[in-house]
């Protein structure tokens, strides 16, 4: 995966996908968080690393397998 795949791939996460999204409890309200105080790219950022080390699917699996938002 490349840099530029995984920019790509955190610009699918908003308030209303991070709720379906298959991460810890703990990173979705880092997530949260960052988002209320620091705006929407610093929450996508804090998920770089999870998407990067394939800890977390990539979003675009998750959201393009058929499920519906």
């Amino acid at each position: 995966m490349s840099v530029e795949e995984v920019k790509a791939e955190v610009l699918l996460l908003n308030l209303d996908t991070i709720r379906k999204y298959p991460c810890s409890r703990s990173k979705r309200d880092d997530f949260y968080s960052m988002w209320s105080r620091f705006g929407p790219q610093a929450a996508r950022d804090i998920m770089i690393p999870s998407i990067w080390y394939e800890k977390t699917p990539r979003p675009s699996e998750v959201f393009n397998a058929g499920n519906k938002l």
